[in-house]
């Protein structure tokens, strides 16, 4: 699975017209996708031009097929910044305007009926490997998995594993979206100390790379391991040394 913070603009002023989405989704869910992917995703057969959705299929290159892969949102899909230009109205979401606004965003994902969603896309497959395609979504899954009663780990390939990792209850109440921000290396505790303190190193994107790590999420009590979640850096961040890396360690999380 591989988690955007918030929907991804699409190049070009690709879209799906109303009738045709409607005509696919009569049918069935995999008339629906192909219509995406068709129209949206790789319109003209492939999606390695496209400055998000290339990097993703170069993420999975390994995969046997589509079908193994799911893409979706932390954040639904209504949040965008309105704009008019030239008399035309005009959809942006990026990180800066989720951070301008963190306290809307922070409510709209957190909300019971959005988070429930997300939550039944999480858990209502079989997957085990979790992309964050940025730190907004890893931030955003990690206090998913606490609020659901899941025990956070650290993996590290050759250190010892550091956990359960838990944020503040005050965290976790917190509305004003101030999580939105920070790297949630920050945000984690284990026991008294903070995760930031025992790492004695900065937990941002290229440590998960350099010390081949993964968040490992397991069931209540500490129990079977669940999912794997790797944050990377945002597909419009990304370049061919990083997604050659990512992908050994895509791989490397397979068990």
């Amino acid at each position: 699975m591989l988690v955007f913070s918030t929907p991804s603009p699409h190049g070009g002023g690709r879209t799906v017209p109303f009738q045709s989405y409607a005509k696919a989704s009569a049918v069935s869910l995999g008339a629906l996708q192909f219509l995406f992917l068709d129209q949206i995703i790789a319109p003209n057969g492939s999606a390695l031009g496209d400055p998000y959705y290339g990097p993703v299929e170069q993420f999975c290159g390994s995969l046997p097929d589509a079908s193994r892969i799911a893409l979706f949102d932390l954040c639904r899909a209504s949040y965008v910044k309105r704009t008019f230009v030239n008399g035309s109205e005009i959809h942006v979401s990026n990180a800066k305007i989720v951070e301008k606004s963190a306290d809307i965003f922070a409510r709209y994902v957190e909300a019971k009926t959005p988070e429930a969603w997300l939550w039944r896309r999480l858990s209502g497959g079989s997957a085990l490997r979790v992309l964050a395609l940025g730190t907004v979504a890893e931030h955003g899954l990690l206090r998913l998995f606490q609020r659901k009663g899941m025990a956070i780990y650290l993996h590290r390939a050759t250190r010892p594993e550091v956990g359960p990792l838990t944020f503040l209850p005050a965290d976790l109440r917190d509305l004003s979206g101030s999580w939105v921000r920070p790297h949630a290396y920050k945000r984690l505790r284990c026991g008294t100390d903070s995760l930031e303190k025992i790492l004695t190193e900065k937990a941002q994107l290229d440590y998960w790379l350099q010390r081949q790590a993964w968040w490992s999420i397991r069931g209540p009590g500490d129990g079977e391991e669940i999912w794997r979640l790797l944050p990377v850096y945002h597909p419009r961040y990304q370049t061919t040394q990083r997604i050659q890396e990512t992908r050994k360690l895509i791989d490397m999380m397979c068990p």
